[in-house]
């Protein structure tokens, strides 16, 4: 999967299935992805697909309920909406 972009040279990056994400690393000759992440920077890590319980929309529903229940002064009922969320998304967050 190369891509040169405005760059000299070509960052070239290996994809491997990994359980339920994908393994992100460069190849030992794509010297090229320095100019996209800098001499610190890197892609290399296990990316994953977040739960349908932590996709955007799903959160921000989360969150709307909860504040509706704060200013309702259900503290419990409150804390109740986030909990699920925090245990699911957690790792993500």
């Amino acid at each position: 999967m190369p891509w040169s972009g405005n760059q000299d040279g070509v960052c070239t990056l290996e994809l491997i299935q990994s359980g339920a994400g994908v393994e992100v690393s460069t190849t030992p000759e794509s010297d090229g992805c320095r100019a996209y992440c800098s001499g610190k920077g890197t892609f290399k890590a296990v990316y994953v697909k977040p739960p349908d319980a932590c996709q955007r929309k799903a959160v921000a529903a989360a969150r709307a309920s909860f504040r509706r229940l704060m200013r309702a002064k259900a503290y419990e009922q409150a804390l109740g909406r986030l909990e699920p969320l925090l245990q699911q998304c957690g790792a993500l967050i």
